[in-house]
């Protein structure tokens, strides 16, 4: 394990020095560094589709691309870390319809598909799209999910109609765009109303550092700064209604038990002797390098039952008799309340369907049968809007003679169960003649 102090000097040579400065390389080859805005006069934007086409049609193979993003293990941590900060920050969800903009390879799209997402890959380089192709074919994903389709794009309109796509992800690809309003324009027109954008890339100062300087110089690839007052000046001015950037550190500090206990008990809150202090500062450092945020074409979303979090309600449920024969349904009658903030999905969603679901249970509480019956909330599939109340007449068929316990409950399908996020459930004994 890492001493702290040892911990907080690696980090910060991680952070500030991560690849040789622009100066000595500068120093070295005695040229003057790339403006990244004279890249701008020089090409048109059709002339760096054309580049991005060449790049890939250059290749000799393309295990390295297949590979991404475990192809340099300098590389694979950091780049997983931005993808699953950018998966949370769009609260991306099954069955909804996402564009991979600029998917490269398509490794992101792939991920995606196989969470059951509708993806959409979307390249300048035909080449690379073919690429994606391959992993799809090489790597198939496992059990029935929505459709994988590969748009090429020349560089200015993206070929979808309105109001098609309820998610985009750009990683590492914004920085490359020398049009940015225009496209910024296509993304929200293409977004649905609810619909989020997510960007993953460098910061402010990018086109300075040596990297970024080297492919300037001997690929004539832009490589633009991220400055976020412009992106989101011109984001506004397009339409999206709500920006916002995301503060996280993709390199874990680890303490000793004593400390790390020391840190839950200060919730957080840390003083100026405290030594984690530095690594506040050692996070900042890092954000100044890094730029992830997310466009809102609306400034408020409505959540649904596709995610756990936050699913709850009020359920209270009524038996019209204890005794029943076999084969007679077992009535009750139920209200149910949606006391979240989020939609609950009607029986017609493949995933995040809400039902009133019962448990079979012996009479001792021990389970007999998890998933016992489900009912539909609406006869007419309509979806439950957050506090919303719904009276429920239940016709349950009997189980065999015995005597027995319903748990009664609401159920996100393919989700969870609402007594797991503790919401209470509802239990009524049964005696079967």
């Amino acid at each position: 394990m890492l001493k702290l102090r040892q911990y907080l000097k690696n980090l910060a040579k991680a952070v500030f020095f991560p690849k040789k400065t622009l100066h000595s390389n500068l120093s070295s080859h005695q040229t003057e560094p790339v403006d990244v805005k004279q890249l701008f006069q020089q090409y048109s934007v059709e002339e760096l589709c054309e580049r991005a086409e060449a790049y890939y049609q250059s290749l000799e193979h393309w295990n390295y691309h297949l590979a991404i993003p475990f192809s340099s293990s300098d590389t694979v941590a950091e780049t997983l870390n931005a993808f699953v900060h950018l998966l949370t920050a769009l609260e991306i969800a099954p069955d909804m319809t996402v564009l991979d903009f600029a998917a490269g390879s398509c490794w992101a799209s792939h991920w995606l598909n196989q969470m059951g997402c509708e993806v959409i890959s979307l390249d300048a380089a035909p080449t690379a799209l073919k690429i994606g192709q391959e992993l799809t074919r090489q790597h198939p994903v496992f059990g029935a999910q929505p459709s994988h389709s590969f748009l090429t794009f020349h560089g200015r309109t993206i070929d979808l109609p309105d109001k098609r796509v309820d998610r985009i992800i750009c990683m590492d690809a914004f920085h490359h765009i020398p049009n940015q309003q225009e496209v910024l324009t296509e993304m929200y027109r293409v977004l649905k109303e609810d619909g989020i954008a997510g960007f993953s890339e460098p910061g402010p100062t990018h086109s300075r550092s040596a990297q970024a300087q080297y492919e300037m110089k001997h690929h004539h690839v832009i490589e633009n700064d991220i400055v976020l007052e412009d992106i989101f000046a011109l984001a506004r001015q397009v339409g999206f209604a709500q920006c916002q950037a995301a503060i996280y550190h993709p390199f874990p500090l680890l303490v000793s038990l004593p400390e790390f206990t020391s840190f839950l008990h200060n919730r957080g809150f840390i003083s100026a002797s405290d030594p984690s202090l530095e690594y506040l500062k050692h996070t900042v450092a890092y954000m100044c390098n890094r730029r992830t945020f997310v466009l809102c074409k609306n400034a408020a979303t409505l959540r649904d039952s596709r995610k756990r979090e936050g699913l709850t309600a009020d359920l209270h449920a009524v038996i019209k008799k204890t005794e029943y024969h076999a084969h007679e349904p077992i009535e009750l009658e139920a209200v149910v309340a949606n006391t979240s903030d989020k939609l609950w999905l009607p029986a017609t969603a493949r995933i995040g369907a809400v039902y009133l679901g019962c448990h079979l249970l012996n009479a001792d509480g021990t389970m007999r049968e998890f998933s016992y019956y489900k009912a539909r909330l609406t006869a007419d599939d309509h979806p439950v809007q957050p506090g919303e109340t719904l009276r429920l007449e239940l016709r349950i068929p009997a189980p065999a003679p015995g005597r027995y316990l319903l748990e009664c409950d609401l159920v996100s399908e393919g989700v969870t169960w609402f007594s797991l996020n503790d919401s209470f459930s509802t239990r009524l004994a049964v005696n079967v003649r």
